[in-house]
């Protein structure tokens, strides 16, 4: 009876699904940029998603920034990928990161890894107006073209419909900016223009203001 009995589990074991399904531990660890500081970096709390390769979410934890570590306990085995958003003090998602295929198998020691979180991108949004209102054919004007600058160097230059009002420019590294607005005709003509700086743009925030455009004063240029 024993006999059979070893060779019936011996069989099974060759069967998908008749053999129990272990699990194991994964610790998720990071930093932050180059010093490794949350303070510095002015970051609160950091949410660790685990997802399958396919990107379903298995698990989540919510940790102090400064713990600098969360650990998922019995997963199945297999291999997964974990996303790091890291919130500052506004609730914003300013640092991130991703490490894709972490393998946790049985019966071993907790599988590890070690993510940088890094600076997400911002982006500015700008809205302009006239001294008299937002009618752009009242002061003959066609388009807006708007400079962005850092350290007195032109990063981006684009040219928008007057009539759109608004422009937002995206993917923008964080640091200090300037603006600059000119407001042109058909011809390409300015005719009136605008210039902000000291914008300091935060890692995965949004600066928004209103800019208005003023009659130039002999040359635009």
């Amino acid at each position: 009876m024993r006999k059979y009995l070893s060779a019936l589990l011996a069989a099974l074991a060759f069967f998908p699904g008749c053999a129990p399904e272990g699990t194991g531990d994964l610790d998720v660890q990071w930093t932050v940029g180059l010093t490794g500081s949350c303070t510095q970096a002015n970051l609160g709390f950091v949410a660790a998603r685990l997802e399958t390769p396919a990107g379903t979410l298995v698990a989540r934890q919510d940790a102090p920034c400064d713990a600098h570590g969360v650990r998922f306990r019995d997963l199945p085995i297999g291999s997964y990928r974990v996303r790091l958003s890291a919130f500052d003090d506004e609730g914003v998602e300013a640092y991130a990161a991703t490490v894709s295929d972490l393998p946790v198998q049985e019966g071993l020691e907790a599988a590890s890894c070690l993510a940088r979180l890094t600076p997400r991108p911002g982006s500015i949004a700008v809205s302009w107006y006239f001294q008299g209102g937002r009618l752009c054919s009242a002061y003959g004007v066609e388009d807006v073209l708007l400079s962005l600058f850092s350290s007195d160097i032109e990063v981006l230059a684009e040219s928008f419909r007057c009539d759109r009002g608004a422009a937002v420019i995206e993917g923008l590294l964080p640091g200090s900016y300037e603006v600059r607005l000119d407001a042109v005709d058909a011809w390409g003509v300015p005719s009136h223009s605008f210039v902000a700086g000291g914008l300091r743009l935060r890692p995965g925030h949004e600066l928004s203001f209103d800019a208005e455009l003023a009659a130039c004063q002999g040359p635009c240029w």
